[in-house]
């Protein structure tokens, strides 16, 4: 077991610290921890942002860190992450990934929004701003960035630099879902069998958790073996 896990951890941080051991952008982007503040702490544990859903198991082993990344060629662009990477001491770099994310480049923005993110110490950078992060990710998820949608979806749940908002965090899951992000395709689940910010249907909601589970959600795979989530019967 991992002792970066503990009772102050947020679901959003669990949930990260998660992607980052099992979805290999997550493990590149050295996003070991996400957004997590403005979140309720439910007898002393995290839990998630609604009720009876129990939080996201404690992480193994932490995810390496990568390799410096190659130098690209002159015709080659640098890689968005690469330039979040060396955006904190390097002007050049920061202008790059700038310009990148302004022209529309979804992972730009994500990466971009990573950068601004206070939760995420280990990405150091001197203007750490939550709305600044927040307006990256929105914008990231709305070129279609599926780990952009996916932390909007997040961000809507616990109310991170918005107010709370279950029918977006929904929509957005949703979209992340359909791109095959398993922990999307769980939070859908959790929140069509509770008719949060969606119609309840047992059955939608029965399917997005055997999609997340076969894509190795342990939590989905849990839930469908309970037996029943919410109120729902399996």
């Amino acid at each position: 077991m991992s002792d970066l896990y503990d009772a102050s951890m947020s679901p959003l941080r669990a949930a990260h610290t998660y992607l980052a051991e099992t979805d290999p952008l997550y493990r590149i982007s050295l996003m070991a921890v996400p957004i997590a503040a403005a979140v309720a702490i439910v007898a002393g544990s995290a839990a998630l942002a609604w009720p009876g859903v129990s939080p996201l198991p404690p992480p193994a082993i932490p995810a390496p860190q990568p390799q410096p990344p190659a130098n690209p060629s002159p015709s080659e662009p640098a890689k968005p992450q690469a330039l979040r990477d060396r955006a904190n001491t390097d002007p050049a770099a920061l202008g790059e990934l700038q310009r990148q994310a302004d022209a529309g480049n979804g992972e730009a923005q994500f990466y971009m929004g990573t950068l601004y993110d206070p939760t995420l110490p280990q990405i150091p950078f001197a203007k750490k701003d939550i709305p600044e992060s927040f307006d990256w990710y929105r914008k990231s998820a709305e070129q279609g960035f599926a780990y952009g949608e996916l932390t909007l979806a997040q961000s809507y749940q616990i109310g991170w630099g918005t107010a709370v908002d279950y029918a977006k965090a929904a929509q957005w899951f949703q979209k992340a879902a359909q791109q095959g992000l398993p922990l999307a395709q769980f939070n859908l689940g959790q929140m069509t069998a509770r008719g949060l910010g969606v119609q309840k249907d047992c059955a939608v909601a029965k399917t997005w958790l055997s999609d997340a589970a076969a894509l190795g959600n342990d939590e989905a795979a849990r839930s469908l073996h309970s037996g029943s989530d919410g109120a729902c019967q399996w």
